[in-house]
């Protein structure tokens, strides 16, 4: 019988032994992942589902998997006992620096080079919460449990405590401030002061959690027409729009004038006209906005302002 030809044809980037499984696997630039026998160190099987070079290995002890990443967006998991993968978790939009299992709990956690962590429930292989690292790059993180602790590094390091609520069945512990339907996705959106959190229509369960959109309060969201982008409004005036589905942020709307009274910042309700592709922003300084959303830059252009209430702006609708 042929022995089967594993090998490398790029640098090794990363080893995995698992000495249970008398195994040692290793992933390379080559976008290969190959498996060793320990004790006669002989290659056992070659992996090759991955388009693109492979930085990062882990093994998830409880359920006897590997997890594989790197350039490639997705985070790939195999079945060592089988050459092709099992699943894939997708949900990044940059090469990823790294995944990591956190002992004793049912939590993977993912990273890429922008600094977007997502944290999946291996249960079910979904995202249950997403955040964003302030650093312009990363290059790695480590975690730890107890205490559950992610590390992320950069040009510096930015460590991140963390411990969900153990009445998870609740919206938050915090108060709910909007309820959104989104009938494209079937999902609801709850906003909290401190997070947004996505919730599957069809059987209640959390799918995602979005947390620091914004060092201040949320106090304001609304949805585009196509039900894609979420727009989001903070109590010192900042509106910003992001990705419904992966949490990461599109594009930035300044308020341009300054507020003396910074009780007066909050961003009370926002509405967008899809037909025109405007953002209208009410806040409690009497003022009504409305932004230029139709283009694809960073920034959108404040287009008028109406300012002939002589107090607070509460609510607003629009009706063509």
């Amino acid at each position: 019988m042929e022995d089967i030809k594993v090998k490398h044809t790029m640098p090794v980037l990363d080893l995995l032994p698992i000495p249970k499984m008398n195994l040692l696997v290793s992933a390379s630039m080559d976008s290969n992942m190959c498996l060793w026998t320990l004790d006669t160190l002989r290659g056992k099987s070659i992996h090759t589902d991955h388009q693109k070079g492979i930085f990062s290995l882990e093994w998830l002890e409880d359920n006897k998997l590997i997890l594989s990443a790197g350039l490639d967006h997705d985070i790939n998991i195999w079945n060592p006992l089988v050459t092709e993968r099992i699943f894939f978790l997708k949900g990044h939009n940059h090469s990823l620096v790294g995944v990591k299992w956190l002992k004793g709990t049912n939590q993977i956690i993912s990273a890429d080079v922008s600094g977007m962590f997502r944290i999946w429930d291996v249960r079910t292989f979904t995202t249950v919460q997403t955040f964003n690292c302030p650093l312009n790059e990363i290059n790695c993180f480590a975690v730890t449990a107890p205490p559950k602790r992610i590390i992320a590094g950069g040009r510096k390091l930015v460590f991140y405590d963390y411990d969900e609520p153990t009445t998870n069945h609740l919206a938050d512990e915090s108060a709910c401030l909007y309820v959104l339907y989104n009938p494209v996705f079937y999902t609801f959106i709850t906003a909290h002061p401190r997070c947004i959190k996505i919730w599957d229509a069809t059987n209640g369960t959390l799918q995602s959690v979005f947390r620091d959109l914004t060092p201040k309060d949320i106090t304001s969201i609304c949805l585009d027409e196509r039900k894609r982008k979420l727009f989001v409004g903070d109590s010192r005036g900042r509106m910003f729009s992001i990705n419904i589905k992966n949490g990461a942020k599109m594009k930035k709307f300044k308020k341009g004038e300054k507020t003396k009274n910074k009780d007066k910042e909050d961003i009370s309700s926002m509405f967008y006209w899809g037909e025109a592709c405007v953002l209208l922003a009410a806040s409690w300084d009497g003022n009504v906005r409305l932004y230029d959303d139709s283009d694809s830059s960073e920034e959108g252009i404040k287009k008028y302002t109406m300012d002939k209430h002589k107090d607070s702006v509460n609510y607003l609708d629009f009706k063509v």
